[in-house]
């Protein structure tokens, strides 16, 4: 297969969260674990300036688009983690939060909001596959059942974008099946669950 982006290349060192990048005398980057979009996201925190630059870290309630409609949906994988972020973020002292598809949030009141947002689309979601589980019954449901069922009642986004929930619905449905919430059923393809 062809190498879309260059060949391999040596990595010569490799960041968790809690180094520190010395700019210059008084000024040093922080590096910040902040996992929940993905198991390693990492952060780079400006102390000096109060800004975190944060990536793909926390997404609101959705992606929109450079006309300002709903394109994506959120993609975080690991609920408990995600959350967790959210509320990290929002106790840091920073005036700045800097994400990749989102607007620059400026101040403290800004930052809190889409914090806030992003948690009330987790709480949402959460609460939308439960009542949906359960209305399921017997039959239970499947993953990609409950992204088409739940998908039109989270955003605006185009009908074929709701299976891009499929990514924050497998990392809730885990999550409640470690709560005991929801059962797994791993003896069928594909999966179906059951509320407890």
């Amino acid at each position: 297969l062809p190498i879309s982006l260059g060949e391999p290349q040596r990595v010569d060192c490799v960041f968790h969260g809690g180094e520190f990048i010395s700019l210059e005398p008084g000024w040093s980057l922080e590096i910040v674990s902040l996992p929940g979009h993905s198991a390693g996201h990492l952060g780079i925190l400006d102390h000096r300036n109060h800004i975190l630059f944060a990536g793909d870290a926390l997404h609101g309630a959705v992606y929109k688009n450079f006309s300002g409609r709903d394109a994506l949906c959120p993609t975080y994988l690991d609920v408990p983690a995600y959350r967790e972020t959210a509320f990290r973020v929002k106790a840091m002292a920073i005036t700045r939060y800097v994400g990749c598809h989102w607007t620059i949030a400026e101040g403290t009141k800004a930052i809190h909001s889409f914090c806030n947002e992003s948690l009330e689309f987790v709480r949402l979601a959460e609460s939308k596959i439960i009542e949906t589980v359960r209305g399921c019954g017997d039959r239970g449901a499947t993953l990609s059942e409950l992204c088409q069922r739940i998908g039109p009642t989270l955003g605006e986004w185009p009908s074929e974008v709701n299976y891009e929930l499929c990514y924050a619905f497998a990392g809730h449905l885990s999550d409640l099946t470690a709560r005991g919430i929801m059962r797994e059923d791993a003896q069928v393809v594909p999966y179906r669950y059951y509320s407890s």
